[in-house]
């Protein structure tokens, strides 16, 4: 039986090193893709815990799982960082009166500083689009996702 570092063996360990290598290098890549937007949205986090402000979570049904693991994650807070106070808001579906419910919703909630953070993962990005519209009319922060 050959080592593996060595004898016939040594090819499979070189394609495994290389495959191995390539995806680290694809990892640190997307770090210095993401590390921007990443500062940003832990700088609006900060703000949004000193001035005691709630983040608002909306998105509709397909995206709900999503947003609702977001909404956990921000109320729960980690490594002596408190949880900030966040409220998810989901359309049961995409447009009509579910949809008039969630911008309801929002109308009524939504106070000058809160952040607001869109889930919306679909191509056309429409509930994104109109989210961006509302917190500029509102004076809110906005995150879309």
């Amino acid at each position: 039986m050959a080592s593996w570092h060595g004898g016939t063996d040594g090819d499979t360990y070189s394609r495994v090193a290389t495959a191995f290598h390539s995806r680290i290098d694809c990892i640190a890549g997307a770090v210095d893709l993401l590390a921007p937007g990443l500062r940003a949205a832990a700088a609006l986090r900060t703000r949004a815990a000193l001035e005691d402000r709630k983040v608002l979570v909306c998105a509709d049904s397909t995206d709900a799982p999503l947003a609702e693991l977001l909404t956990c994650a921000l109320r729960a807070g980690r490594d002596g960082v408190p949880g900030l106070p966040a409220l998810l808001l989901c359309a049961a579906a995409r447009g009509g009166e579910a949809s008039t419910t969630l911008w309801h919703d929002l109308r009524t909630l939504a106070r000058d500083g809160d952040v607001l953070v869109c889930v919306d993962m679909l191509d056309d990005a429409q509930l994104a689009s109109a989210c961006a519209r509302f917190a500029s009319e509102r004076n809110l922060e906005a995150l879309t996702l």
